[in-house]
């Protein structure tokens, strides 16, 4: 029996946690935080400690190596967080506030539990694969949300104390969905230009990236959109892939065209970009006028002066 590598323990077209779940968990926690309110409310995060703590017990528990991912970087990753969470409970003893001490407590725990369960399986390439992938999914389905309600209010209303100018719920925040848009546009444009993914994956990816746009503008968060703009530069200039041209064609005018229509939409947008953009014109062409009557100010008293020398 010497010799028998792990992959051989599990027969083919048997699941593998560790390559087929694992690499999943970041996409399926976006998604369960992003329902609730991005997490921000203290049951969510109770919830997400307990099934971290199920999912490290099974995992520790299961599978072939459970530590397969131990190294000084985990080491020193884990005891980091971990003092974090540790510093975040002790400081309910001084704090003005020890409510929110062990609501920070929680978090910081809910980290290190995510970080210990995905750290310890280890890294490879067809699991950063799947975990991406599982991402873009979870950006796309929580941003589709969003735009539905607000291009078609009908099918999928919120509730009047959620609607506002800037596009936020389900996150109910503009600057997270709009970081969130922005990071699935990044992964998306990466897949899609990826000649080791499948067609059918590049395809979808690219796919995706008209509704993942159009939610960021409509966000109107000037952090995510510039955030956003410099990973996609990034990313087209670190692709080194013949599949980069295709993506670029595919991706590129869907874009464009999604965000012009967005942006002309009178009943999409509410107007706090196209307000800002008609101050900006405003002051240009207030600075100009009087740049103009500097000048005709300038050479009229130049004229008077040429007159009086004469």
């Amino acid at each position: 029996m010497t010799g028998i590598t792990a992959d051989r323990v599990w027969p083919v077209g048997r699941l593998r946690p560790a390559d087929h779940l694992l690499p999943l968990l970041p996409g399926t926690l976006v998604v369960a935080f992003g329902l609730e309110a991005g997490g921000y409310f203290p049951q969510a995060t109770a919830l997400g400690v307990l099934a971290l703590i199920v999912g490290l017990v099974l995992h520790l528990t299961l599978s072939d190596r459970p530590l397969a991912g131990l190294g000084p970087l985990f080491l020193v990753g884990t005891a980091a967080l971990a003092l974090l969470a540790l510093w975040s409970l002790v400081s309910s003893a001084w704090s003005g506030s020890p409510a929110r001490a062990l609501l920070e407590y929680d978090r910081a725990l809910l980290y290190l539990l995510a970080f210990a369960l995905l750290g310890s399986a280890g890294r490879t390439d067809g699991r950063l694969r799947l975990a991406a992938r599982g991402l873009a999914v979870a950006a796309f389905a929580l941003c589709t949300c969003a735009l539905i309600t607000r291009v078609v209010p009908e099918v999928w209303s919120v509730p009047a104390a959620l609607v506002d100018e800037r596009l936020g719920f389900p996150l109910t925040y503009w600057n997270a969905l709009g970081l969130l848009a922005a990071l699935g546009m990044v992964i998306c444009f990466a897949l899609s230009a990826d000649a080791q993914e499948a067609p059918i994956g590049r395809v979808l990816a690219a796919a995706a990236l008209p509704v993942l746009a159009t939610t960021l503008l409509l966000t109107f968060a000037r952090g995510p959109l510039g955030a956003g703009a410099v990973g996609l530069l990034v990313a087209t200039l670190a692709v080194r892939s013949r599949a980069l041209p295709a993506a670029l064609l595919a991706g590129v005018p869907a874009v464009v065209i999604a965000v012009r229509a967005a942006y002309g939409a009178d009943l999409v947008t509410a107007g706090p970009l196209r307000d800002a953009a008609a101050r900006r014109a405003g002051r240009w062409r207030s600075w100009c006028s009087r740049a103009r009557s500097a000048r005709s100010r300038s050479r009229s008293a130049r004229s008077a002066s040429c007159s009086t020398g004469v």
